[in-house]
This record gives structure tokens, sequence and C-alpha cells, in this order.
């Protein structure tokens, strides 16, 4: 399986959450990527979830590249030890670049920033921009009212079937690994798509 230049972007919190579960999945997630030598792209940040990831990935021999706004790297948010670090002006700038480097994503839980950064690959996919798979992780229910007004707006008719089609849920590990271990046959694999 060819996974050597597959680039996966990982969008999730820069805090722990409160239940410490989190920092097990996602631990668990950076290993698993780094296992298949896959390229992690996220957000550069050593804070909190993010921390944990990009650390994880690097211990189990994947590559790092952290996208990072200038005034984060200011403040010394910034993981030490990355293989590549880009510093951009904002955060649309970070949105765009790692949308233009990763051939897929994930959403993470995470907060606000995670549900925004989700929300533009699923538009500019819905939209034919990009043609680049992405899950979101709904662990332990963690997307499960996402789910509920995504189905409500697609009933009032604000979301069509084929807008919705490529939005993708999966609710365990084994479906979430399922989803990266298949990324070597997927056509968004190697780049392709911008």
């Amino acid at each position: 399986m060819r996974t050597e230049n597959i680039r996966i972007a990982v969008y999730l919190g820069s805090g722990f959450g409160k239940d410490p579960m989190y920092a097990d999945a996602v631990r668990s997630l950076g290993h698993h990527i780094g296992q298949q030598r896959m390229e992690l792209v996220y957000g550069g940040s050593r804070n909190g979830l993010m921390g944990v990831l990009a650390s994880s990935v690097k211990e189990s021999g994947g590559q790092v590249t952290g996208v990072e706004p200038s005034f984060f790297v200011d403040r010394d948010f910034d993981m030490p030890g990355l293989d590549h670090m880009i510093v951009v002006r904002d955060m649309s700038e970070r949105k765009a670049r790692m949308i233009e480097l990763a051939d897929a994503f994930i959403a993470f839980p995470g907060g606000i920033g995670t549900l925004d950064e989700i929300s533009e690959v699923i538009v500019l996919n819905a939209l034919g921009q990009i043609h680049k798979p992405y899950v979101l992780y709904d662990l332990h229910g963690y997307y499960r009212s996402l789910r509920e007004q995504l189905l409500h707006m697609l009933q009032e008719g604000f979301l069509t079937p084929e807008k919705c089609a490529g939005i993708r849920f999966v609710s365990d590990e084994e479906e979430l690994f399922a989803f990266i271990d298949g990324l070597s046959a997927s056509s968004g694999a190697g780049n392709t798509g911008n």
C-alpha cells in the first residue's frame, strides 16, 4: 500500500476537553497515521489535543507539517520539532493552505475553529472546487447534533441530497482507520483535486 506521500489534515481542539478519552483517542489516531508513514497536516500548535496528535505521529515514524498564523507563533504556541512549519498571516490563509496541502481530512472533536475548518472542506467539495475525501469522527456521539442539524436542513429544503452526499461520519476507531487505510486507493491521494 502506497501511503508515504499521502497528506492527511486533522482538525481538532487546542484544548483537551473534559474527558481523558479524547486524548487517548487522538493519541491512537496519531500512532496510526505515523505507522502508515503518512504525513500529518495540522494547525501547528503545541496546545491540547493538537500537541498530543503531532507528538504521537512523530513517535510512530510519520512526518508532521504545521500551518500556524503568525500571531500564534508570536504567543509561542507553535510545536517544536516538526518536519515543516508554515507560518501564515491569518486564519483564512491557514485554512486555504491546509486544504491545498492535504489529500484528505478528518474532523476530530473540537470547537468552533474545527467546525469552521471542516465546513469549508464540505462546501468546497459540494461545489466541485475540490475532490478530496473527508470524515467527521463522531466519537461517542460528539457530532450527533450536527448530523441532526444537517438532516433538518435537508428536510427544510436548504440542503439537497446531492450536496450532502459526500458528508460522512464515522463513529468508532475501526471505521476511522478503515478510512485512513483506504486513502491509498482513493482518487484524492497524491495531492490531486486542486
